[in-house]
């Protein structure tokens, strides 16, 4: 049960603020700079979210 709360807070605190971040960018910013941003985003969270459970499920 441990794990799940530790990978809870490690995953999906991050998304939450990515979201936030993205929706207050989409408010300022028009589509095609939104879609980079969101890109980058993206393309940085998910091997970052990768290497935490990596980490997580080898070191704990």
């Amino acid at each position: 049960m441990w794990e799940f709360w530790k990978a809870y807070w490690l995953v999906i605190m991050p998304l939450f603020f990515v979201g936030v971040s993205i929706y207050q960018a989409s408010k300022k910013t028009d589509k095609k700079t939104l879609i980079k941003k969101v890109s980058i985003y993206v393309g940085v969270a998910i091997p970052v979210l990768v290497l935490i459970t990596y980490i997580l499920y080898n070191y704990s």
